[in-house]
């Protein structure tokens, strides 16, 4: 007896967002997004220390623009101890912030560093996602986590990608 209805805007993300995601994942956004933002970052990476070293210097960068604390994500489809997590046994530097990983994740700290599986993370939004450990585009189940995770962001979004999976 549950009422159903068919959206038709996207308030959520941009439209850069949005696209982004269908290019990705091959999915088809529900809903017409309204708001026009910054462009998605795509970045590549060779191999998972220069992936961790990129993923350093892109939180420095938003860190010094003042994109922290609450407003922030990192999702990996893997989790903080399996080795195929670019933060496996190397969190992040202290200058870049705290890893936050439990607790309550929207109470975040201004020098903390919020981290979640896409997973875990489903159902919530931050304003700046950083989607990374991505080694995979075709496979159903890492499409759709995929689409999950970029779902996610409302006004950033930055893609780790394994260069050697380039579409």
């Amino acid at each position: 007896g549950a009422a159903s209805f068919k959206l038709t805007i996207n308030c959520r993300n941009t439209k850069q967002i949005a696209d982004a995601n269908t290019l990705t994942t091959g999915i088809t956004n529900i809903g017409r997004p309204k708001v026009n933002g910054l462009s998605v970052q795509y970045i590549p990476y060779n191999g998972k220390t220069d992936e961790h070293q990129i993923l350093e210097k892109l939180l420095l960068e938003l860190k010094n623009d003042g994109v922290c604390g609450g407003d922030l994500i990192i999702l990996s489809r893997y989790s903080l101890s399996n080795p195929a997590n670019c933060l496996h046994d190397n969190p992040v530097s202290k200058s870049v912030g705290i890893l936050k990983s439990s607790g309550q994740m929207w109470r975040a700290k201004k020098s903390e560093v919020r981290f979640s599986t896409i997973s875990a993370f489903k159902g919530l939004e931050s304003k700046a996602v950083v989607l990374i450990d991505v080694d995979s585009f075709s496979e159903q189940t890492v499409r759709l986590l995929n689409y999950v995770a970029i779902s996610r962001a409302s006004a950033l979004l930055y893609i780790l990608y394994d260069s050697s999976k380039e579409q």
